[in-house]
C-alpha cells in the first residue's frame, strides 16, 4: 500500500464501528459483536499495509476519530461547569482526543516495523496483542493515566467471554480481542478464495489447509474463554450464595450539578437526600450509602446539616457511608475529597482521601504552565490526593471505597482487595455528564473490575446510573438516569478473603507488560539489518495475504 494509494477505509470502519459500542442507546447484546467486527477490520488492515510510517499516521487518525464520539460529553462539561469560552473547549477536548489516539498510531507504527523481522511475519499477530495490553497499561499510568474507551469492556455483555480477567486482567483481554477478530478475518478470507474457486491443484489445497488452519485457530481461541467463563461463573455463584451478605441501602437524589455549585441551594438538596435516606422501621438495613460529594462542604457538628443527620441517625440507627470535603490542618492547609463512615451515633468509624483525582476537575496539572486553564475552571475545586489507598474499616470488614473515576483503574481495584477488601463501593457525582453517554460509560468500565477481584460491586450515582454487581460479574439491578430514587439490597455478597490471580500477582502482570512492551517498541523503532521476506506458499500463494 503506497503513500499515494487510497485512504484505507477498513482502519477508520474499525475506529467507528467500536466507538458505536460506548453509546447507551446500543443494545446490549449488540456491542460484543461491535467489538469482534472492529477487531476483524482493525486486523485486516494493519495485516495489509507496508509502510509503519503510514500505519503509524493512519493509527493515530482512526484513533483520535474514536475519541471524537466517546468523548462528545466532555466538551459540554467543560463549557458547561467552568468559565472557559467554547471553542477554547473544544480545542483542548481535541487535543486530549488526538493525544488517546497517538497509542492507537503507536501501536500500529510498531506492528507493521515488527513485521520486518522474519520471526514478525507470522507472529506480528501474537506481538501486536502483546503490544496492545501493554500500552492499555501505558495509558493508565502516563500523565496520571485515562485508560477511557477500553475496547475489552465492550465484551462484559457475553460475560463468559471475560470470565478470565481475574488471571491476567482486563487489559488482556483487549489484547486477546484482537486475535480473535485476527483469526475471524483469516477464516472469512480463506472461505471466500475457496468458494470464489479458480484456483488449480496445489493453490487450492494450500488455501483450503490455510482455511482449516484458520477454522482450527478460532476454535482454540473461544473455547478457553467459554471453558474456563462456564467454569467461573458457577463457582463465583455458588461462593457468593454461601457467603455473609450486607444490607444496604443506596440513595441516588439526582441534583443537577448547577444546584450542586450553588451555595444558595445546598441545604435544599441536602433534605433530598435525608428524605430519601429515612427508613420504615430503624435497623431495616445496616448501611445506607450516599454519593460522592453529598455534604454541602465540610462535615462537622457546626455546620446545619449536622443537625438533620442526628435526626436522621437517631431514627435509622444505621451506619451511614457519605462523601464530603475534609479539611486537613497543615502548612498550608489541603482539601481532600473524602468518604466517611459514620455510626449510628454519628461518629466517625474511618474515612478515606481519594488518592486519584480527575485533572482539570479537581486538580490543574502543571498549574505554573498552564496558568491560563488555572483561571478558566475556577469554581471547580482544587482538591489534594490522599497519600495512601486503604480500604475503610466496618463492622462487616474492610470496605474497598472509590471515588468517581478511581474505578476504571484496575490496579487500584486490586490494591484494595489485596488490602483485604471484602465488597467494593463506587461513590459517584456523574450528574456532569448530563444525558450523555458518559454515566453509562463509566459503569461500562467498572464492571471489569468485579471480575478481576471477584468482588461484589455497589456502584452509587448522584444522578444514576446506580448499580450492583455480584463476583462472576452478573448486573443485578441498575437504577436509570436522573431518577430520584432510593434502592433497598439485603442481598450484597462480603466475599471471604480468597485472592484470585489477577489481585495476588497483578503487581508482576504489570511489571513483564511494561518489560514486554519497551522491548518490542525497541524492536519496532530498531535500524535492523534484516529485510522482510514473504512467506511463500506453493505455487507462489503469498500467506501474509490470507
Amino acid at each position: 500500500m503506497e503513500w499515494k494509494g487510497k485512504i484505507p477505509w477498513a482502519p477508520f470502519a474499525g475506529a467507528v464501528v467500536w466507538a458505536a459500542g460506548f453509546f447507551q442507546e446500543t443494545p446490549p447484546w449488540l456491542r460484543p459483536v461491535l467489538a469482534v467486527v472492529g477487531a476483524a477490520l482493525w486486523m485486516r488492515w494493519v495485516s495489509q499495509i507496508d509502510s509503519a510510517g503510514r500505519a503509524g499516521w493512519v493509527g493515530w487518525a482512526a484513533g483520535t476519530l474514536f475519541y471524537v464520539p466517546v468523548l462528545v460529553w466532555l466538551p459540554g462539561t467543560v463549557v458547561t461547569y467552568s468559565t472557559m469560552p467554547r471553542p477554547v473547549a473544544w480545542l483542548l477536548i481535541l487535543l486530549l482526543d488526538a493525544y488517546l489516539g497517538a497509542y492507537w498510531g503507536l501501536w500500529a507504527w510498531s506492528v507493521v516495523g515488527l513485521r520486518r523481522y522474519p520471526w514478525g511475519i507470522r507472529a506480528w499477530p501474537w506481538a501486536g496483542a502483546l503490544l496492545w495490553v501493554g500500552l492499555s497499561q501505558v495509558r493508565s499510568t502516563v500523565l496520571t493515566g485515562f485508560p477511557w474507551g477500553q475496547i475489552e469492556t465492550l465484551l462484559v455483555e457475553w460475560s463468559w467471554v471475560v470470565q478470565w480477567g481475574d488471571l491476567l486482567g482486563g487489559f488482556a483481554i483487549g489484547g486477546w480481542l484482537l486475535l480473535a477478530g485476527w483469526a475471524l478475518m483469516q477464516m472469512a478470507h480463506g472461505v471466500g478464495r475457496v468458494a470464489l474457486g479458480g484456483l488449480g491443484g496445489s493453490r487450492l489445497r494450500f488455501a483450503i489447509r490455510h482455511l482449516l488452519s484458520a477454522i482450527l485457530l478460532t476454535v482454540l481461541l473461544w473455547f478457553f474463554p467459554w471453558a474456563y467463563g462456564r467454569w467461573a461463573r458457577g463457582y463465583w455463584q455458588a461462593q457468593a450464595a454461601r457467603t455473609e451478605t450486607l444490607s444496604v441501602r443506596i440513595i441516588q437524589p439526582s441534583i443537577p450539578q448547577d444546584l450542586k455549585m450553588t451555595a444558595s441551594h445546598a441545604l435544599d438538596w441536602f433534605r433530598r437526600q435525608i428524605d430519601l435516606s429515612y427508613l420504615n422501621e430503624p435497623g431495616q438495613v445496616q448501611l445506607v450509602v450516599w454519593p460522592e460529594g453529598s455534604v454541602p462542604f465540610y462535615l462537622g457538628p457546626d455546620t446545619v446539616w449536622w443537625s438533620l443527620l442526628q435526626d436522621l441517625q437517631r431514627h435509622n440507627r444505621a451506619y451511614l457511608l457519605l462523601g464530603a470535603d475534609r479539611w486537613a490542618r497543615r502548612s498550608p492547609p489541603v482539601v481532600h475529597n473524602s468518604v466517611f463512615l459514620l455510626d449510628p451515633e454519628l461518629r466517625v468509624v474511618d474515612f478515606y482521601d481519594k488518592v486519584h483525582l480527575v485533572p482539570f476537575g479537581e486538580y490543574v496539572p502543571l498549574a505554573s504552565v498552564l496558568f491560563f486553564v488555572d483561571r478558566m475552571v475556577q469554581g471547580i475545586g482544587d482538591f489534594t490526593p490522599g497519600v495512601r489507598l486503604k480500604p475503610i474499616e466496618s463492622p462487616w470488614g474492610p470496605l474497598g471505597v472509590q471515588v468517581c473515576f478511581e474505578s476504571i483503574f484496575p490496579d487500584l481495584s486490586r490494591r484494595l482487595v489485596r488490602a483485604g477488601a471484602r465488597l467494593l463501593i463506587t461513590v459517584t457525582n456523574d450528574a456532569w455528564f448530563g444525558w450523555s453517554s458518559g454515566a453509562f460509560q463509566h459503569l461500562l468500565h467498572t464492571r471489569l473490575r468485579v471480575i478481576e477481584t471477584r468482588r461484589a460491586l455497589l456502584f452509587v450515582a448522584n444522578s444514576g446510573i446506580s448499580a450492583r454487581l455480584d463476583p462472576d460479574g452478573t448486573l443485578r439491578w441498575k437504577t436509570p438516569l436522573w431518577a430520584d430514587t432510593a434502592v433497598d439490597d439485603d442481598r450484597v455478597p462480603l466475599m471471604p478473603g480468597g485472592l484470585t490471580v489477577w489481585v495476588r500477582w497483578g503487581w508482576a502482570i504489570n511489571t513483564v507488560s511494561w518489560v514486554v512492551t519497551l522491548s518490542l517498541l525497541g524492536l519496532a523503532g530498531w535500524p535492523s539489518r534484516h529485510v522482510r521476506q514473504e512467506s511463500q506458499g506453493p505455487a507462489g500463494i503469498d500467506t501474509t495475504r490470507l
